[in-house]
């Protein structure tokens, strides 16, 4: 698979796509490929976006409903997967990998054909890659093209991480075999739609997902760029009333807790899940793709979120809440003396949430009795 020329351009609409800035407003032809550009060129811009521009990656869409959507830095192009060639490999804050195939002529009558690629391709990534192979191959990509992973890991986390932090949450959610798959193409063909949606109603840590790109204007003026993910998920089939908005319930949770392979962190998971739900403090992900549950503070907001992957989100909202600086203070010194917390997070630069530096089956039974008294003090409301 990967991208190719077509043999013939698309014809142009007679349509046109309008750019609002201010009171004025212009034109451009709403034809994804104008003849002007060759589909070489068309090839090339979408090289240059993913390379350049990660927000292609619409994180929004592609996790809908959570408060911390995933933010990407582009690692690694191309890379071999047996026969198949992953175009870019995209690693997000929470250290998940994103494997995008960029297929320019997607045929709607070779939906079959595209189908068994897709799941050869994932079946040759969880039997042969491994991190120390893609590792190597990233580093060596990086030296090629000038990047050093200190910028790469400050993209990430404003607030600063250490090299061996990033690839630690790489490697646990290698491990856990979470990985997004994205195929981008022009436009995906509903039966491809409909096996995205398939599969992500029935795969745990895989997501697969369709990336529409649509590219309109002229390449000698100005264009405009409209991403937009397809296959996410499958919505009840109701008639006359709005589905409803989908949340982890404790009983959800509970048995995607169940699924967790490692026994360490599905004890500690549903632990704190039942102490949660015992106080009335449990605070459900809307996430269907993405199962988390929160802990709700002394102010009565999100004060840290709990992953599948053991990974563990802080809220600063909800610090600046507490009714005094000594407390405040007290909560992250406590986190700190747990090594939770990088010593030289700066508040005043702080994101929404930041992850915590270990999972949480890092933590020592010691430690994690300590962060269970530390979440006592800090949580109620």
């Amino acid at each position: 698979m990967g991208h190719h020329e077509l043999e013939s351009p698309m014809s142009v609409s007679s349509e046109e796509v309008f750019v609002i800035k201010g009171k004025n407003m212009s034109a451009m032809p709403a034809a994804p490929v104008p003849v002007s550009t060759s589909l070489r060129t068309y090839a090339e811009t979408l090289q240059h976006l993913f390379t350049r521009h990660p927000r292609v990656l619409p994180g929004a869409q592609i996790q809908p409903g959570t408060l911390d959507p995933p933010r990407f830095v582009h690692v690694l192009a191309p890379f071999m997967v047996g026969p198949q060639r992953i175009d870019h490999v995209f690693v997000d804050q929470h250290g998940g990998l994103t494997v995008v195939m960029v297929l320019l002529e997607p045929d709607p009558g070779a939906v079959r054909f595209i189908t068994g690629q897709i799941m050869e391709t994932l079946a040759t990534w969880f039997k042969t890659v491994t991190l120390r192979e893609l590792r190597s191959q990233m580093e060596n990509y990086w030296g090629s093209t000038n990047q050093k992973v200190t910028l790469i890991i400050n993209e990430l986390w404003p607030e600063g991480r250490t090299e061996e932090a990033f690839w630690e949450n790489i490697q646990l959610r290698f491990d856990a075999h979470h990985l997004r798959f994205v195929m981008a193409a022009p436009q995906i063909p509903s039966g491809l739609v409909q096996v995205f949606e398939f599969m992500n109603s029935q795969f745990l840590s895989v997501q697969a997902l369709g990336l529409e790109l649509r590219l309109y204007g002229d390449e000698a003026s100005s264009m405009l760029l409209v991403p937009r993910i397809v296959g996410g998920a499958r919505r009840p089939d109701r008639k006359n009333e709005d589905p409803e908005p989908f949340i982890w319930t404790p009983a959800r949770m509970e048995s995607a807790i169940a699924n967790v392979p490692d026994p360490l962190l599905a004890r500690r998971l549903h632990q704190l899940l039942e102490i949660f739900v015992d106080k009335q403090l449990y605070m459900p992900g809307a996430s269907l793709d993405h199962p988390f549950f929160g802990v709700r503070g002394l102010s009565g907001e999100r004060l840290f979120t709990f992953e599948l992957s053991g990974n563990i989100h802080l809220f600063f909202h909800e610090i600046n809440q507490l009714d005094s600086i000594l407390k405040r203070d007290d909560l992250l010194l406590s986190l700190r003396n747990l090594a939770l917390l990088d010593a030289g997070l700066e508040l005043k630069k702080k994101p929404i949430a930041t992850q915590l530096r270990r999972n949480l089956f890092q933590l020592s039974e010691v430690e994690f009795s300590e962060f269970l008294s530390t979440l006592g003090r800090y949580t109620g409301g």
